[in-house]
């Protein structure tokens, strides 16, 4: 079965499904879900972890199907909820 999680739990190398970009209310940066659509972390879209930090800390390295690749927080990355699909 497919598991719902946010992109900063996703393992290396899963492929996964963008489901909606939400921040949560404790955020105090009202344009963290601007930008990350702007960069292309929208509905539908594919993603992948390519790297995670030694040790687990920030940054994670983000492959996005349509051909980008970005680092994020691991905070800006819990605001991606995703559909894992293998």
């Amino acid at each position: 079965m497919q598991e719902l999680t946010t992109l900063d739990k996703l393992r290396k190398n899963t492929l996964a499904r963008i489901i909606k970009v939400q921040p949560d209310n404790d955020s105090h940066d009202d344009t963290l879900e601007q930008r990350l659509l702007a960069m292309g972390f929208v509905e539908d879209a594919m993603v992948t972890v390519a790297h995670h930090n030694w040790l687990g800390r920030d940054p994670i390295v983000v492959e996005i199907a349509q051909g980008a690749t970005v680092a994020l927080r691991k905070s800006e990355a819990r605001a991606v909820c995703i559909q894992t699909l293998r």
